[in-house]
């Protein structure tokens, strides 16, 4: 059995076998799991080295955020094992320089470990995202990837609401003025007074049938198609491009949806 005083790290407390929180890891959280796959699981520096950057990696997928190559992580980590174990040697040594590189290291360990990628800010799209890999790389790591998740979701969610009311809107707004458009242009007094005449031999006005397509909406009033059928507004190549418009809107829709 592994008691606490064996899992106990110089200059760093008790390893762990797996590293945990809200923050993207930090130099000590990474060496102490490094030190938990090396010395209770007896492995390797390199096989503890990939064990822990494993872990990051994970920590800054989770992030959005883009890093450097594994190989370059497992690098780092096990650099910054050689400055642990240059430091442990000189630890029973008296004088001012061993401890003040002791005090300057044990200072360190908050810190963020690094591992974006050079170009990380400029490759990254979404503002919140830079922000937190900014505000991750000051003294005590401000902010959480809890924090992140639930500024990315308002701001998923408002750009949703806005693409909803778009496709609700304008495609109605624009084929509306476009039939009503090809309605004063198809027109004439000799189609006007041919219409006047039918409607008034036959007495009665027929009833206006509702063009529908299947999975849209007919934008198309009650009270405009009873216009347009009165004064017989709608020419073949007005309906055959508002037909059109119709079928690609329903495929717009549905993608989107």
């Amino acid at each position: 059995m592994t008691t606490r005083k064996q899992t106990e790290v110089w200059l760093l407390g008790h390893s762990v076998p797996t590293i945990r929180g809200a923050k993207l890891p930090s130099r000590g959280d990474v060496l102490r799991r490094f030190f938990y796959a090396h010395k209770e699981e007896k492995k390797t520096v390199q096989q503890s080295a990939a064990e822990a950057a494993k872990e990051v990696l994970d920590f800054w997928t989770r992030a959005r955020i883009p890093t450097i190559a594994e190989t370059s992580m497992r690098r780092k980590i096990t650099g910054l094992f050689d400055e642990w174990k240059i430091l442990s040697k000189s630890r029973n040594n008296s004088g001012v320089t061993p401890a003040e590189k002791q005090k300057t290291f044990q200072e360190s360990l908050p810190d963020l470990l690094d591992i974006a990628h050079s170009d990380a800010l400029t490759l990254m799209t979404i503002p919140e995202d830079k922000e937190f890999l900014l505000t991750q790389r000051e003294k005590g790591r401000r902010g959480s990837m809890a924090g992140l998740d639930k500024k990315l979701k308002e701001s998923v969610c408002r750009r949703v609401s806005s693409l909803s009311r778009s496709r609700q809107q304008t495609p109605k707004g624009e084929e509306m003025v476009e039939l009503e458009s090809s309605s004063s242009e198809s027109s004439s007094p000799a189609n006007a007074a041919n219409t006047s005449t039918s409607s008034s031999d036959a007495g009665v006005a027929s009833q206006p049938k509702r063009l529908r397509t299947r999975g849209t909406k007919s934008v198309l009033s009650p009270d405009l198609v009873g216009a347009l059928d009165r004064t017989g507004a709608v020419a073949a190549k007005s309906f055959e491009l508002w037909r059109l418009r119709q079928v690609a809107w329903a495929t717009i829709h549905k993608s989107l949806c």
